[in-house]
């Protein structure tokens, strides 16, 4: 398969729900949506992955917005499901079709992956031991509020959402945070 071939094909092997929505956007929203869900399920799998390092962890999370600029990139050895491991072993190909979209929609992808990754090596190690609300919140953020921000901005790119509106919810949500 071909690099977006690859990606429609694992996007319905790994996604619950978003790969019905996915198919249903308009191009090249679609290939963007696509690619930025599968980015985010690479960097997801390796969060989950409980039998992977610690350290080594925090490293790939830190730095897995990086190999969205590798040529053939292949991570293995991680990943606690079959399907994702084949995702992270394969990423050369989603890097392909990475390197295809325009320029505005990898910053997009670049910049929310690069937060979402930070974000989760605040929380290795304490699985299970979020103790306060705000804590909980700001994991929240990081794991499923970048993607709305994401999405906003992807949309928002592509002239099917009012950039001002983008921009306000994006200002309102960042004084949330301070």
């Amino acid at each position: 398969l071909n690099a977006v071939g690859f990606d429609y094909v694992t996007v319905n092997k790994v996604s619950r729900s978003f790969s019905i929505v996915i198919q249903q956007l308009p191009q090249p929203l679609k290939d963007s949506v696509c690619i930025f869900y599968l980015v985010l399920r690479g960097l997801d799998s390796v969060e989950d992955d409980m039998a992977y390092p610690q350290d080594k962890k925090i490293f790939l999370l830190r730095s897995f917005y990086h190999n969205l600029l590798v040529d053939n990139c292949s991570i293995k050895d991680i990943g606690d499901a079959e399907d994702y491991r084949i995702l992270l072993e394969n990423f050369g190909k989603v890097v392909n079709a990475f390197k295809s979209l325009d320029a505005k929609y990898q910053l997009i992808i670049l910049d929310i992956t690069r937060q979402m990754g930070n974000g989760m090596t605040e929380y290795v190690g304490k699985t299970g031991s979020i103790e306060t609300l705000d804590s909980y919140n700001l994991y929240c953020h990081y794991v499923a509020g970048l993607v709305g921000h994401g999405l906003s901005a992807l949309f928002a790119r592509s002239g099917l959402e009012d950039v001002d509106i983008h921009v306000h919810e994006d200002l309102n949500l960042q004084n949330c945070r301070t």
